[in-house]
């Protein structure tokens, strides 16, 4: 037995390389919840290159594609779904009306355009009438329980037949009891309420599945937004519900009320079949929403689905996703329409409260998050204006500390250090280079170039022909010029460093693990490590007289070599010249 429920991108296998006839694949395993979906066990897209190194580098964004695949598949089956519910919802209705000659059987159309009053007046009708006959409707059901049980209870003694309803020769007192027995059922079905018929008891159960509350929902909710009116208000709905299981004379699964499960796997059935029958639970979810009564929790599925789309790295989808959480955690699950100008200030307020030792950074991240999420739902038209849009939350939390540039005697005492050849090497690349660890870390070689620009060579952070680069910002994007003196190893083919890369296509944690403790060693300070070799750099390149705007394009803290291209920057000569000035006698590569 199976439960129908939507698998996330955190549901999926991670996505491996594969060889396919000679050439490298990018795979996903398709789990098993919705492989009948595909009819393959895993789904795959070419990389085109014979390169086991070159296919890694397209690991995480041609996963990403296949997992945006996986979702797809999934949306067009839960559309599928909806849609069939939704047509035995407008037959529930249809049938309900007509049975009780609404209008002469004058129903009016079930769509959005249908004049609002015309769908209230019916549906509190159809309401009306099965209000009016709940309890003939709950007496007729206890009856019918017990003749069940009544003729149950002929069974067990014999005077009923489970074929035929009765016996023959039976003996004169067993006649007896069957004769008192048939007058106990024909009591029982004569005080049957009379303003029920069988064909509209069954009319009216089906009137009563969830999915059928749920599509009024939708549909008034969505006529009322279109003509005017006001937002319609309703309570949870109530009632059976349906599943999708596959029958011996359905070809594929349909759609059956979830009581024909039950008594299909009832142990006497299940007993006499050998097998339970495998089904899904079928959810209508509400598909409109009235903007007024939107909480956040309505469209945050929606959003989350919009940030696996958008972000490849999993830390900082995870990063905009918490902050949604932590939002709703200390304000609550409010109505997108109430949050106001105060709420950035009151959310910020809340952070603090709970923890009086939180980073301006960290509430900075939750603030953007919200912003972001917000912003989504602005352009779906879900509220006019993003309130945290342009709030300055700089006072709130503990100012974040900087990391301090190593002083020139600290830079001799680290080239001192008996490193390995990787990392005197890594570390030679981030002290020359501005590079943050993971960017000089997940270098390749077919992002050096000492051709392009007459004695320039120079490594780029810019996507290639080969590799699509994944950079911090806009402006890491750049081309970085390698001093004169930086000596590198013969140049070969992929990465030019074996660390680790984690599922956001990262190494920093591997390098880091690989060259922090000695670094602390070393140099014992708290605000002293890999990343200080930037300020280092930045600090070099001001005392030998290099300008910010070059010493911002070398280090990645302009606006990039993207946005160079169209509003003008420095080229690679002139920040290649400025590297040449620094002394770097102190490598001793």
């Amino acid at each position: 037995m199976s439960v129908n429920q939507k698998l996330t991108w955190a549901d999926y296998p991670a996505p491996r390389v594969k060889k396919v006839k000679g050439k490298y694949s990018i795979v996903v395993s398709v789990p098993r919840a919705i492989r009948h979906l595909f009819g393959t066990p895993e789904v795959a897209k070419a990389t085109g290159t014979i390169d086991r190194a070159v296919a890694e580098k397209k690991l995480i964004p041609f996963g990403n594609e296949l997992y945006a695949k996986l979702d797809q598949k999934q949306l067009e089956a839960e559309r599928a779904t909806f849609d069939e519910v939704d047509l035995i919802a407008i037959e529930a209705i249809t049938t309900f009306a007509k049975a009780i000659r609404y209008r002469g059987g004058r129903i009016p159309p079930l769509v959005a355009q249908t004049e609002y009053p015309e769908l209230t007046s019916l549906k509190n009708r159809l309401d009306a009438f099965v209000e009016q006959h709940r309890d003939s409707m709950v007496e007729r059901d206890e009856n019918t329980a017990c003749i069940k049980e009544l003729q149950k209870e002929g069974k067990n003694q014999g005077l009923l037949d489970s074929q035929t309803a009765e016996v023959e020769n039976l003996s004169a007192e067993q006649t007896h009891a069957l004769e008192a027995l048939r007058k106990k059922i024909s009591n029982v079905r004569a005080s049957d309420p009379p303003t029920m018929f069988d064909d509209q008891h069954s009319i009216v159960l089906d009137y009563g599945f969830k999915v059928v509350d749920s599509l009024w929902q939708d549909l008034l909710t969505q006529a009322a937004q279109q003509q005017g009116h006001p937002a319609p208000v309703f309570d949870t709905p109530i009632g059976g519900g349906y599943v999708k299981l596959k029958l011996a004379d359905d070809d594929e699964p349909k759609v059956y009320p979830e009581g024909l499960a039950r008594f299909l796997n009832h142990p006497e059935h299940v007993a006499h079949r050998g097998i339970e029958v495998d089904f899904q639970t079928v959810e209508r979810n509400r598909q409109v929403q009235s903007n007024d009564a939107l909480r956040i929790s309505d469209v945050r599925t929606e959003y989350v689905a919009h940030v696996e789309a958008k972000y490849d790295k999993k830390n900082t989808q995870r990063k905009w996703i918490r902050a949604i959480d932590r939002f709703i955690e200390l304000i609550g699950d409010v109505p997108l329409s109430e949050i106001d100008a105060v709420t950035p200030h009151t959310f910020a307020d809340e952070q603090v409260k709970v923890r009086p030792e939180i980073s301006n950074k960290s509430i900075t991240y939750y603030h953007m998050g919200v912003s972001l999420m917000l912003k989504f739902c602005v352009r779906k038209g879900y509220i006019r204006s993003n309130e945290f849009a342009g709030v300055s939350v700089k006072d709130y939390g503990k100012k974040t500390v900087s990391w301090l540039a190593y002083e020139p005697s600290e830079m001799l005492i680290i080239f001192d250090h008996d490193w390995s050849t990787q990392e005197r090497l890594l570390l030679c690349i981030i002290a020359t280079t501005g590079m943050r660890l993971s960017e000089a870390g997940m270098l390749t070689w077919e992002r050096f170039n000492d051709t392009e620009y007459d004695g320039v060579r120079y490594f780029t952070l810019l996507d290639t022909g080969e590799e699509i680069v994944s950079v911090k910002n806009t402006g890491s994007s750049r081309h970085i010029p390698i001093h004169p003196d930086l000596k590198l190893p013969v140049k070969g083919k992929g990465r030019l460093f074996d660390y680790t890369v984690d599922e956001n296509g990262l190494c920093s944690s591997s390098a880091g693990d690989k060259i922090n403790p000695a670094l602390n060693k070393l140099v014992p300070h708290i605000r002293k490590s890999a990343h200080s070799f930037r300020r280092t750099l930045k600090k070099m390149l001001r005392d030998v007289g290099v300008s910010k705007e070059i010493n911002d394009e070398i280090t990645g803290h302009g606006s990039g070599d993207v946005a160079s291209d169209v509003y003008g920057g420095t080229s690679i000569q002139t920040r290649a010249e400025a590297i040449s000035r620094l002394d770097l006698s102190l490598l001793k590569q």
